[in-house]
């Protein structure tokens, strides 16, 4: 076999520097742009450890922690040492194949030394996680490129793979899956469901930066930096990313996106995120915080956001399309939910029709966006349009379910930020919802209001025995007005006794009315409309008692509970 291609196929001079940035170099990323392989390299068919010869058709088994383990000391000490677990380790496992074939638990190889060296011993294999998942990773977070691989080179790939009940941390070049991807490597199905936290540039859920394409892939973990280029799938992008899911929340200063922070002569499409976005000082969209395309060979279309975004200069889908000049940055198809944010589309613009344009909710729904979007997306009954290929995959179910806020007319309507009235959270899946400050309740999708206030609502997939975190996303909501609780109760004839209690709450209330207990988080603990609640098996503590009849509610207060 001959020499292994270079990690990266770019001009160094054009890619040192950000355009729109003046003349700011980066130089902590020089040996990604001068990388070249020392010299020709040849591969052996030697079977491995536990099976496999390391070919596409036979590749090397991973089965514990200890091969994956394996994999990085014979990579990063470039010594094969006659390995029979994994050999070709000195030769960066170019064309070489892995597949893991179960689960594997990093609790005892923590913190994890990263698969590859930067700019020294790079990974130029191809790795399939076989459809399942690491946990317990823990990185270096005065490290940089961290991640389960610290980077991949050319033509290298990443498949069918889950990072869970882990945390990641770093300082620059930093993703769940691999902190730096080199030209055409392919990430393929991969999920994160775990928080990345950077010091620093170039941080992503997925990745931090790359020169490759980003496929069928999604987060929910929240993604956050002290500094720059921060995204849900990749920080600093440079290829394709097509068919992505992000919902998880997403922080840093500038070139802050749901999917991808900073963008140059990349094409994006067929992605949806419902990620809120937080931005101290610069560039921030709900999908992309800063573009620039040059030439109708690269184009950021059929992009959507149903999140919120927060921050000084922020977009609802696009933070900043930049062009230089007679060129121009391409966009089109873009849409997103304005009764999810108070901002508009993209800058400079705000709406632009055919590039950026607003929904309402319910306008959103089924397949109202088909005509507009495309069939690789997937459009199902009461919910946000998905990519078509992962529609199933639960960080994507989550994402594309939405919280139905009320709407009248253009006129008339809530937002986020000014909820007056009860709404449904609807989806064809099963799903969990919770609160955190107590001001709503849930009854089968439906959220009833209990006082006003801020409040966080959280939907989730529901509880997995395997793993113990879920995919899920936060919506921040506002609610400003209501009936009050007080003079709901007055005017329905309603008294609720003792308050506080230690075993016995009486409702006096028209015959047909039943009583539900609630916790503080919005779940329902019991229900009964014989004018008496036991709550002497409940611990002490806040709850909420909601009366309603047939499908109206007649009062709702907190009640408190003392042992």
């Amino acid at each position: 076999m001959g020499a292994a291609l270079l990690l990266l196929n770019i001009n160094a001079n054009a890619q040192s520097k950000r355009i729109g940035y003046g003349d700011q170099l980066f130089p902590d990323c020089e040996w990604l742009l001068n990388m070249k392989p020392s010299q020709d390299i040849h591969v052996n068919t030697v079977p491995g450890r536990n099976g496999g010869t390391g070919t596409q058709q036979d590749p090397y088994i991973v089965s514990t922690a200890e091969d994956l383990a394996e994999i990085a000391i014979r990579l990063n000490s470039g010594t094969e040492a006659q390995s029979t677990i994994f050999p070709n380790g000195n030769t960066g496992y170019t064309g070489q194949y892995f597949l893991m074939d179960a689960d594997i638990d990093l609790s005892d190889y923590q913190p994890w030394t990263p698969i590859s060296v930067p700019g020294e011993k790079i990974f130029f294999g191809h790795f399939d996680g076989g459809n399942h998942a690491i946990t317990h990773l823990a990185t270096d977070k005065e490290g940089t490129n961290q991640g389960l691989f610290s980077v991949i080179g050319a033509e290298a790939s990443i498949s069918n793979l889950s990072i869970r009940d882990s945390f990641i941390t770093g300082m620059m070049y930093t993703g769940a899956i691999v902190g730096a991807a080199g030209t055409d490597s392919y990430i393929y199905n991969c999920h994160n469901y775990c928080d990345v936290e950077g010091g620093h540039y170039y941080i992503g859920g997925i990745t931090g930066a790359t020169w490759g394409t980003i496929q069928q892939c999604t987060n929910c973990g929240n993604i956050s930096t002290a500094s720059d280029f921060v995204g849900g799938m990749v920080g600093d992008f440079y290829g394709t990313l097509t068919e992505c899911v992000n919902t998880g929340d997403i922080t840093g200063q500038t070139s802050v996106g749901g999917l991808v922070g900073y963008s140059a002569n990349a094409t994006m499409n067929l992605c949806l995120n419902a990620g809120n976005i937080y931005a101290g000082s610069g560039y921030t969209g709900g999908c992309v915080g800063f573009v620039t395309n040059y030439g109708t060979d690269f184009m950021t279309s059929m992009l959507v956001n149903v999140g919120n975004n927060y921050g000084q200069y922020v977009r609802a889908v696009i933070g900043r399309l930049w062009k230089e000049g007679d060129e121009e940055s391409h966009a089109a198809n873009c849409y997103y939910d304005c009764q999810m944010t108070d901002k508009k589309g993209v800058n400079p613009g705000n709406d632009v029709e055919g590039v950026v344009e607003p929904r309402y909710t319910h306008e959103m729904l089924g397949d109202q966006l088909a005509s507009l979007l495309s069939y690789s997306f997937g459009y199902h009954e009461g919910m946000y349009p998905c990519p078509n290929a992962i529609c199933e995959q639960e960080t994507a179910i989550i994402a594309a379910t939405p919280a139905n806020f009320r709407f009248a007319s253009a006129d008339d309507f809530d937002r986020f930020d000014g909820i007056k009235d009860d709404f449904e959270v609807t989806s064809l899946y099963d799903f969990d919802l919770s609160c955190e400050n107590g001001r709503l309740t849930f009854d089968d999708g439906i959220c009833t209001l209990v006082e006003t206030g801020e409040e966080v609502l959280t939907i989730s997939s529901v509880v997995n025995d395997k793993f113990e975190d879920r995919a899920k996303k936060v919506i921040n909501i506002e609610i400003i007005d209501m009936l009050g609780a007080d003079e709901m109760a007055q005017q329905n004839a309603v008294n609720v006794y003792p308050n506080p209690s230690s075993s016995l709450i009486f409702i006096e209330s028209e015959e047909g009315t039943v009583a539900n207990l609630y916790s503080l988080d919005g779940r329902m603990l019991t229900r009964t409309d014989q004018g008496v609640i036991s709550v002497s098996n409940f611990e002490s503590g806040n709850y909420i008692l909601v009366l309603t009849k047939g499908a109206e509610v007649v009062a709702r207060q907190k009640v408190v509970i003392c042992k």
